[in-house]
């Protein structure tokens, strides 16, 4: 079965909805805000897929702007949402990082567009972008596995770097090209970075699903030791009441004892 590249982005954009909106479904009894910001971002991105996919069915300023601004968001929300993993290591810096970034190729982005007509530069320039903005995704498996080795990690490392890799090598192929007349045209490029988005982009998600669950099963266990050494301290506390009521009532019996000696005494004396 033939597939052309507008279609085969087209799915893509399946792959970001069903992906987010079934880890939505599946945590949804966490009432987690990171869950939220993570599927939610998803769907930004799933929707600037969509409009990347209709160039000629949309307008320019829907294909070129809103779309960028959607993807730029959607990115931007996942990586935050990554990023609470870290906490409570200060992130401020990071955020601040990824808005400044973040609006610095927009500008540009917008200005090659809009005012060069410079589609070609922008294109090199879309790709070359987001090879070294989803490297992050990278370094942030590599922080969470240095904290804790784990499958989750290590699914976010892989998902990381093929994300990066294939947007890098289809960055180098269109700035061989010199030119570009359509930015669907098939390349070797094309289908290297398309098929490294079905395979980055489920990673990452199941990264995703896999650190929180872990992350909640570490904490239900914490919960659980914690429990069971209330309730032994508890016990202990429980005997220690026993034995300390024993040690009251043989205080009382010894002065009654007592009590009744220096009466016996006194009667002896007055005798």
């Amino acid at each position: 079965m033939h597939l052309d590249t507008q279609t085969t982005i087209f799915m893509i954009c399946f792959v970001y909805l069903i992906l987010h909106g079934a880890i939505w479904l599946a945590l949804q009894e966490y009432r987690s805000f990171q869950v939220k910001l993570w599927c939610a971002a998803g769907m930004f991105s799933g929707m600037a897929v969509v409009l990347l996919a209709m160039r000629g069915q949309v307008s320019d300023f829907l294909f070129f702007y809103v779309a960028q601004l959607l993807m730029l968001i959607g990115n931007w929300g996942r990586m935050v949402a990554l990023r609470m993993y870290l906490l409570p290591a200060p992130q401020y810096r990071a955020y601040k990082a990824y808005i400044l970034i973040n609006v610095s190729y927009f500008i540009l982005f917008v200005y090659l567009i809009y005012f060069q007509q410079a589609e070609w530069e922008a294109l090199v320039i879309f790709n070359a972008f987001y090879a070294v903005l989803c490297f992050d995704y990278f370094r942030i498996g590599l922080k969470l596995h240095r904290l804790r080795e784990s499958l989750g990690a290590k699914l976010l490392m892989w998902g990381g770097l093929i994300l990066s890799s294939t947007l890098g090598i289809r960055a180098f192929g269109v700035a061989l090209a010199g030119t570009i007349d359509d930015i669907y045209e098939p390349s070797w490029h094309q289908a290297l970075m398309v098929v490294g988005q079905f395979m980055a982009i489920t990673l990452c998600n199941i990264a995703f699903l896999r650190i929180f669950l872990e992350i909640a099963e570490q904490k239900k266990i914490a919960v659980a030791n914690e429990l069971m050494l209330t309730n032994e301290r508890a016990d202990v506390m429980h005997r220690t009441s026993i034995d300390l009521k024993k040690l009251l009532e043989e205080r009382e019996e010894i002065i009654r004892q007592l009590t009744v000696y220096n009466k016996t005494a006194g009667m002896g004396a007055l005798v």
